[in-house]
């Protein structure tokens, strides 16, 4: 299966000189689609507590990629664990929008 965002991240890396931590965060549980969710509440609910660190990541300046933002939720939730752990700048990039998206 096409997979972008693996993709822009590692040619990012590249062009950036910088390494692509690709299996830094993950999903600890599963989690419904954000589209399905009818409230700013339900999508909150849904991903909190649902992502973990892998590595250290103290005093790193990063950049999250993502393929589509729906409501913010989850990627709220990404740079709320990443800063947590240490990361002191989070800059989020998204490919496109869901046409859920009310932002």
């Amino acid at each position: 299966a096409y997979q972008p965002v693996p993709l822009l991240a590692a040619a990012l890396a590249e062009r950036l000189h910088r390494p692509a931590l690709l299996d830094a965060l993950v999903k600890t549980r599963l989690t419904r689609p954000q589209k399905d969710m009818h409230s700013l509440a339900a999508k909150r609910a849904n991903v909190a507590g649902a992502f973990t660190v892998r590595c250290d990541l103290h005093g790193k300046r990063l950049l999250v990629l993502d393929d589509l933002l729906d409501s913010g939720a989850t990627l709220r939730e990404i740079t709320r664990v990443l800063q947590c752990t240490g990361a002191v700048y989070v800059a989020v990039l998204t490919l496109t929008k869901t046409i859920h998206t009310n932002q």
